[in-house]
C-alpha cells in the first residue's frame, strides 16, 4: 500500500474518531470526487473496475446513511454525511486497495501464514465405502447398474445415471466437506450444489419417486433443475425449503444464531419445523429463522452468495461472524484474549487471499492479531484477537 492510499486510510480512520479539521475533510471529499481519476491510487485498474467498485461504495454509502446521497453527473462531491458513510464503510477502500497490490509478507510472518482453503470432500456411498475426493483421480470413480459417478478434472463431482428396472430405491451418498474445503456436485437430475467448507449434503443417487428430498448442514448454493412433477426439498435441522427450479443460497451451520435462505432467482417456500411458520421469498430477499420464526429482508443475494465464486463481501459484518467464516475457510482456530470491541466491517476480499493477506485489510479498521504455528491433535493455528 503506497503513501496516497494510506493517506486516504488515516483520513478516514481521523473522521471516524472525531479528529478531522475542515480542511481533511474537504480532503476527503475531494478524493472520491476524483476516485476514479487519480493514477496514484488506481493505476492498472480498469475503467469497468472502477466503476463497479466507485457505484459499490455509493450503494453501501446509501445503504449506511438510509438516505439518498445528491451526486450531480459532472461534480461527485458528498456533503458531510456523506463522508459519514464513507468513514462507516472504509474497510471497502482498503479491499480495493489490496485487492490491487496483495500485501508481501517477509520471511518471518510467511512462516506463520495460513493457506486458503480448496476443493476437499469426502464422498460416502450408500454402501458406507467412503472416496477421499482430494486423492481420487479424473474419471470414473464409481460404477453400479446404470449409475456412474464421475470426478471432472475441473474438479466438479458429477452423477449420470440411466432408468434400470429393480433400481428405484433411493440410495443416498453424502458429500462432506472439511474446514478449509469446498466443492461442486452435480447430481443426478442436473441440479449443481456448491457446498462451502465445513458442510455436509446428503442426497439420493439417483432421483426417483414424486419428490427430490436432500438434506444439508453447513452452507450450500443451489441451481434447482427445473420439474414441476418433482419438487425439490432441502431439509436442514430446523427449516424446509421446498422449490421447482430455482437459484439460492442456504447457510444453516449450527455454531450461527440463525439460518439464512437466500433466494437469486425463482421462488421459494421456507419452513420451519419448530413453530410451523412458513413464508414464501422471491429474488432479492432473504428469509431468516431464529427460534422457530422466519423474517423477511431485502438484502443483496448475490453478495451473500459469493463465496461460491471465491469472494469474501462483508456487508455490515459483526467480528464475530466474520471470525467464523475465516475459521471455516481457513481452518483454524479463533480466541479472543481480553475486551474485543465490537465492530462491523463492509467490503469485498478474495478468498485466494492468504490468511495474513485478509488480516492485513481488517489491520486499517484497528484489528489486532496474533498467529500461533498449529499445536494439538486437530494440526490448526491459532488466532487470537487482541484489544
Amino acid at each position: 500500500m503506497n503513501d496516497p492510499q494510506r493517506r486516504i486510510l488515516d483520513l478516514l480512520e481521523k473522521f471516524h474518531n472525531g479528529t478531522a479539521d475542515t480542511e481533511e475533510l474537504g480532503e476527503l471529499d475531494r478524493w472520491y470526487a476524483s476516485f476514479d481519476n487519480d493514477p496514484k491510487l488506481t493505476a492498472g485498474y480498469s475503467k469497468e473496475k472502477l466503476t463497479a467498485t466507485r457505484e459499490g461504495m455509493l450503494r453501501n454509502i446509501r445503504k449506511s446513511t438510509e438516505t439518498d446521497v445528491y451526486v450531480p453527473k459532472k461534480r461527485k462531491m458528498l456533503s458531510r454525511n456523506g463522508l459519514i458513510s464513507i468513514a462507516a464503510v472504509s474497510v471497502i477502500v482498503a479491499a480495493f486497495f489490496v485487492y490491487r497490490t496483495a500485501p508481501v509478507l517477509n520471511e518471518t510472518s510467511s512462516k506463520l501464514d495460513v493457506m486458503p482453503g480448496k476443493d476437499v470432500a469426502i464422498l460416502t456411498l450408500s454402501t458406507g465405502k467412503q472416496i477421499d475426493l482430494n486423492l481420487a483421480k479424473n474419471g470414473r470413480i464409481y460404477s453400479d447398474k446404470g449409475l456412474d459417478i464421475i470426478k471432472e478434472s475441473n474438479g466438479v463431482l458429477r452423477y449420470r445415471s440411466k432408468p434400470t428396472p429393480g433400481h428405484d430405491s433411493q440410495e443416498m451418498n453424502t458429500l462432506t466437506t472439511p474446514s478449509g474445503g469446498q466443492f461442486k456436485v452435480v447430481l443426478a437430475d442436473g441440479t449443481k450444489i456448491w457446498l462451502n467448507a465445513m458442510s455436509s449434503l446428503t442426497y439420493p443417487s439417483r432421483f426417483s419417486g414424486h419428490k427430490r428430498p436432500v438434506s444439508l448442514t453447513g452452507e450450500a448454493y443451489f441451481e434447482v433443475a427445473r420439474n414441476k412433477e418433482k419438487p425439490f426439498d432441502v431439509n436442514t435441522v430446523n427449516e424446509r425449503v421446498e422449490v421447482l427450479g430455482t437459484h439460492f443460497n442456504i447457510s444453516a451451520y449450527t455454531d450461527e444464531r440463525s439460518q439464512r435462505t437466500t433466494l437469486l432467482e425463482g421462488s421459494v417456500r421456507v419452513t420451519a419445523k419448530r413453530q410451523i411458520a412458513q413464508v414464501t421469498i422471491k429474488p432479492g430477499q432473504q428469509a431468516e429463522g431464529t427460534a422457530g420464526s422466519l423474517k423477511i429482508t431485502n438484502v443483496d443475494a448475490n453478495a451473500t452468495a459469493s463465496w461460491k465464486d471465491g469472494v469474501f463481501i462483508f456487508n455490515h459484518t459483526e467480528t464475530h461472524t466474520l471470525m467464523r467464516q475465516l475459521s471455516r475457510w481457513y481452518n483454524i482456530d479463533v480466541v479472543y484474549q481480553g475486551d474485543i470491541k465490537e465492530r462491523t466491517f463492509s467490503g469485498s476480499i478474495d478468498r485466494s487471499y492468504t490468511l495474513l493477506q485478509v488480516l492485513d485489510v481488517l489491520k486499517i479498521s484497528k484489528v489486532n492479531f496474533k498467529i500461533e504455528r498449529p499445536n494439538g491433535a486437530n494440526n490448526r493455528s491459532r488466532l487470537t484477537l487482541i484489544p
